[in-house]
């Protein structure tokens, strides 16, 4: 009747001076309570990172920098299996 959950997905992609990656970790315990209906708390984040170098790459338009963003939270949630 207990599970515990975990996951990883992470994705890496360069392509021409575009580089970035996404990963993002899943942590859970389930708690089946009926056999078609189980509830769950786990923690779930994310991390996107990209960066860009060339300045010339589109007329009239630069590309050369980075952007990040982070998430980290909490869930509780209800699965439902028919």
């Amino acid at each position: 009747k207990w599970f515990l959950r975990q996951g990883i997905d992470l994705l890496y992609l360069e392509f021409d001076n575009f580089k970035g990656r996404i990963l993002n970790p899943q942590f859970a315990l389930e708690y089946w309570a009926w056999k078609h209906v189980g509830f769950g708390v786990g923690l779930d984040s994310l991390f996107v990172d990209i960066e860009a170098k060339d300045e010339d790459a589109y007329p009239g338009i630069d590309f050369v920098g980075s952007a990040q963003f982070s998430y980290f939270g909490a869930q509780a949630y209800v699965k439902l299996y028919f």
